[in-house]
């Protein structure tokens, strides 16, 4: 599956759409995965001088677990209604 290096909204989105799944709205999630992700990639290519606080650690935590409860609900409503097959 191709995530074209880093898995954003728009990445996500493209790979429920290719299994015909609900996507993701923008609104909130883009925003706060886009944040996410570039305080992920700050942090990976070596910026010291970004703090890294417990409230980030809480937010990002929130962010990701909301966002595996809600691609579950997409999936298993995919696998109900079974949208995968779509198109074949």
């Amino acid at each position: 599956m191709p995530t074209e290096s880093n898995i954003n909204h728009k990445v996500i989105n493209k790979i429920l759409d290719r299994f015909n799944l609900q996507i993701l709205p923008e609104d909130p999630f883009k925003k706060q995965s886009d944040k996410f992700l570039s305080f992920r990639n700050r942090i990976a290519h070596g910026d010291f001088s970004i703090p890294i606080r417990q409230s980030h650690i809480d937010e990002y935590s929130r962010l990701v677990i909301e966002l595996m409860d809600e691609l579950f609900i997409r999936i298993d409503d995919g696998y109900q209604k079974r949208t995968y097959l779509k198109g074949i």
